[in-house]
C-alpha cells in the first residue's frame, strides 16, 4: 500500500517539491532525506525537473492524502517535517483538504509542521531516537494534535515557519 508524501526545497522564491507514492514514512523516505541532508548532499535525492515540480506544490495542503512531507529549508539549513491527517488547522487560514465522513458530515484534514531538524551532527542520534519512538506514539498523536517529535527535536516552530501552510513563502 502506498504511503504518500512530498519531498522538496523551500527558498525565498517559494516551494519546489515532488510527489512520492511509496514508503514516505520516517523509517524509509524520511530516513533517506535526513541521511542525505546530514551527509551534505540534499539536492541529489530530490532530482527535481520541470516535469514533476509544478503539479505537486499544493499537495502539502492535502492533509488527507499527503501523509508525510520533508521540505528542506535552504535559507535556514534545516529540514521541515510535516505529517497529514490532523483534523484541526495549525495556523489561521491554514489550507487543508475538505471532505466528508461516511455519515455525510463535513470534515477537514491538514498537514502540520511537526518538527524541524537542524543540519548538524547531533541530529543523527536524535533521528535514531525518533525512529525508535515512532511506533509507540503513533496512535495517540492524530486525535490530540500531539507533536511527540518535538520532544526529540525541540527547535522552536515560528509563525514564519508556518506560513508555508497558508501558501506563503
Amino acid at each position: 500500500m502506498g504511503t504518500r508524501g512530498l519531498v522538496g526545497f523551500k527558498t525565498k522564491k517559494g516551494l519546489t517539491a515532488r510527489y512520492n507514492h511509496w514508503d514516505s514514512y520516517y523509517s524509509e523516505l524520511g530516513n533517506d532525506v535526513v541521511e542525505m541532508m546530514l551527509g551534505g548532499d540534499v539536492s541529489c535525492l530530490f532530482d527535481l525537473t520541470k516535469d514533476n515540480i509544478e503539479e505537486y506544490n499544493d499537495f502539502l495542503f492535502d492533509g488527507l492524502f499527503c501523509e508525510y512531507a520533508y521540505i528542506y529549508d535552504d535559507d535556514n539549513d534545516m529540514l521541515l517535517v510535516f505529517k497529514g491527517w490532523f483534523n484541526k488547522p495549525q495556523i489561521k487560514n491554514h489550507k487543508g483538504y475538505d471532505g466528508k465522513e461516511s455519515d455525510g458530515t463535513k470534515k477537514s484534514w491538514y498537514c502540520h509542521l511537526v518538527c524541524k531538524i537542524p543540519n548538524k551532527k547531533s541530529s543523527r542520534a536524535k533521528w535514531k531516537k525518533l525512529l525508535a519512538t515512532q511506533k509507540k506514539r503513533y496512535e495517540d498523536e492524530l486525535a490530540d494534535n500531539v507533536y511527540w517529535e518535538r520532544e526529540i527535536f525541540n527547535e522552536k516552530i515560528t509563525n514564519q515557519d508556518l506560513k508555508i501552510l497558508v501558501g506563503g513563502k
